[in-house]
C-alpha cells in the first residue's frame, strides 16, 4: 500500500530503523524510566535518562499518533 510505505519512510527519516536486521523491533521503551527509545536515540548512546537496558515497546494509540503527527516529542 502506497501510504502505508510513505508513513514507513517518514518514520524512518525521524526516528531510524533498525540496520543489521529486518527482525529487530522499531521501538523500544527504557526499563528504568520506561520512555519510548527510538534507534536514532539507540544510537546516540540510549535514553536520556542514562540508562541501557531496553524492552521491546507496545505502542499506545496516543504513542504511535505523536511518532507520525509530531515525531520532534520522541
Amino acid at each position: 500500500m502506497v501510504g502505508e510505505r510513505l508513513i514507513h519512510r517518514w518514520l524512518d527519516y525521524w526516528h531510524g530503523s533498525a540496520t543489521e536486521t529486518s527482525y529487530q523491533y522499531r521501538y523500544y521503551r527504557c526499563a528504568e524510566c520506561h520512555r519510548l527509545v527510538t534507534w536514532q536515540k539507540i544510537r546516540r548512546g540510549g535514553c536520556a535518562c542514562g540508562a541501557v537496558r531496553m524492552r521491546p515497546a507496545v505502542l499506545s494509540r496516543w504513542d504511535m499518533t505523536r511518532c507520525v503527527v509530531l515525531p520532534w516529542t520522541v
